[in-house]
């Protein structure tokens, strides 16, 4: 920051706002601003197009069709072919570990030894 641009304390801040005065406002303002007003909103009144809006049920009609064909479909049994014919036989196959800790223990005991 340069030494030009210092930053005023809360002390002179006040100070400096006790000599500042209202503004002395005549009789007439507030006739001659909103004539002001109404003037300048008749000049600049700019008319934005609606936009097209979807139907409110449109938007979950793709979540409701894919609920339906859900339904539809595990009702109907066709998807059977899609599952394993076992289940148990699924769950209790012995996969080894697959933590993977059993070979970071033997790499450990290999290194030891």
């Amino acid at each position: 920051m340069n030494e030009e641009q210092k930053l005023m304390s809360d002390h002179d801040l006040d100070r400096l706002l006790a000599l500042a005065t209202t503004p002395a406002v005549g009789p007439d303002f507030q006739q001659r601003m909103m004539a002001k007003i109404n003037l300048t909103t008749a000049n600049n009144v700019v008319a934005f197009p609606q936009k097209h809006r979807p139907k409110s049920w449109l938007v979950g009609l793709p979540l409701a069709a894919s609920l339906a064909l859900g339904l539809w479909l595990g009702a109907s049994g066709s998807t059977i072919n899609l599952q394993p014919t076992n289940n148990t036989e699924v769950a209790t196959t012995d996969i080894g570990d697959a933590s993977g800790f059993d070979d970071i223990v033997s790499e450990i005991e290999g290194v030891k030894s």
